[in-house]
């Protein structure tokens, strides 16, 4: 068990503890929801006033909350991404014959292990919050009427500009990646990184980023060379 496990906690070893502490906030979330629900049950009609003083209060807990999770969520996703791709090249390209076997077994037993784990955090994310408290970065891709795919583009390229720890962690693990197939994090490959994790083709890719678009016109992010046309740009900036 430790010699498949091994493997996992040290593909996750940079974001381990980030990763433990905000599952571990998530259950305390839930814990508190259902005493919360259970309390206002018996609640009388006087102490419903204070609900309105706690809500400032609890949309930005939540937005921390979906924060970390979404930094977490973009973290494991891009690992998940670049395994699939890069050892898939290790195992074809550099491994002898008789190892292929063995390590083919891990690498699907670890690529299940991320893909239950990214499935996991995004579904906390997608529920940790009612229509009454969304998170500013969902009003924000509703507003801009974005697709699913675009929200993941949108994701990422958020991440990369005020995650807490994304564009270190993702940068450093995703030095090797040089080609459009798996996730780099070098300012050299922005666009075609943004449009990998969210999986578009090259027509969803044309139209997140055509300058007609609203996020565009408003200058939610845009090239970072003030020379360079979008396209043409190496890393994508959003405003301070």
């Amino acid at each position: 068990h430790f010699v498949e496990t091994a493997p996992l906690l040290c593909i996750l070893d940079d974001f381990l503890k980030p990763l433990d502490d905000f599952l571990y906030k998530y259950e305390k979330r839930k814990k508190s929801t259902n005493t919360s629900k259970d309390d206002n049950q018996t609640m009388n009609p006087e102490e419903t006033d204070q609900d309105g003083a706690r809500e400032g209060d609890e949309r930005y807990k939540t937005d921390t909350f979906y924060l970390e999770g979404l930094e977490l969520y973009c973290l494991l996703n891009c690992r998940l991404l670049n395994m699939k791709h890069l050892w898939r090249i290790v195992i074809d390209q550099a491994l002898p014959n008789q190892w292929k076997g063995f390590v083919e077994a891990h690498h699907h037993l670890m690529i299940n292990a991320i893909s239950k784990l990214v499935s996991d955090v995004k579904s906390i994310i997608q529920t940790c919050y009612e229509d009454r408290d969304k998170p500013r970065f969902v009003q924000l891709c509703e507003k801009l009427e974005l697709t699913e795919k675009e929200k993941e583009a949108m994701m990422y390229i958020f991440m990369q500009n005020a995650g807490v720890m994304f564009a270190r962690l993702h940068n450093k693990y995703s030095s090797v990646a040089k080609d459009t197939n798996s996730i780099s994090g070098n300012r050299s490959n922005n666009i075609l990184a943004a449009a990998t994790f969210s999986n578009m083709n090259g027509q969803e890719m044309y139209e997140f980023f055509s300058e007609k678009r609203s996020h565009l016109q408003q200058e939610l992010f845009g090239s970072e060379d003030e020379f360079s046309s979008l396209f043409n740009s190496g890393f994508l900036q959003m405003p301070p």
